[in-house]
């Protein structure tokens, strides 16, 4: 790749100063806790983030079983539809890393037993806005084992559970029907993964 620059960038700029002017401007103490946070760049503009848990990243699981995913739709008051996805939530660090919170997600959300699982990455869902990351976990599961929802106020939303194999999410995808971006990009780094695994093989 190439890259064209580089350019100016006053919020980089403001980010290096020793003491860089930001301040919360807003803040919400409740579940989960929250902060809108503002950073003046010139006289005229400020650039505002939204902080959530103080920073402690989330975790994305994908249940796996073979060729198999799980994937749950669940309601969202921000949209007002209902969206397939993954299993996530909030990391809770006094449980351990990401391994450990996306085996508890995977519980709470599915009571699914949780088998051997793997760490494929991390992102952000919108670096413009939101400042946490989410650490994305492949979990490998028995899904011959009907999933359920023990406790609707543990996952608020959840409509119903989905089992798709790789071709079944790509034609979601093609039809508009697969359209939460945590979960297609999390697609993404198991894409990768995949890949990365297979070339390993080869040789």
């Amino acid at each position: 790749f190439r890259t064209l620059g580089p350019l100016r960038n006053p919020a980089r700029s403001a980010m290096t100063n020793e003491n860089p002017p930001t301040s919360v401007v807003w803040e919400y103490r409740g579940g989960p806790h929250l902060a809108l946070w503002r950073m003046p760049i010139s006289a005229e503009r400020s650039i505002h983030w939204l902080e959530a848990q103080e920073g402690t990243p989330g975790v994305i699981a994908i249940p796996r079983d073979g060729e198999r995913l799980l994937l749950q739709r669940q309601f969202r008051p921000a949209t007002g539809r209902s969206h397939l996805q993954f299993p996530r939530g909030f990391g809770e660090p006094e449980l351990g890393g990401p391994l450990e919170n996306a085996k508890r997600e995977l519980a709470e959300e599915t009571s699914l037993i949780a088998g051997d699982a793997f760490h494929l990455g991390s992102l952000y869902a919108d670096p413009g806005i939101l400042s946490g990351r989410a650490d994305v976990v492949l979990v490998e599961t028995d899904l011959s084992i009907a999933p359920r929802r023990d406790d609707e106020w543990e996952a608020p939303g959840i409509e119903e559970f989905v089992i798709l194999t790789g071709g079944g999410v790509t034609s979601l995808i093609q039809q508009g029907q697969l359209d939460d971006a945590l979960t297609l990009a999390a697609l993404a780094l198991l894409d990768a993964h995949e890949a990365h695994r297979a070339e390993r093989t080869s040789h």
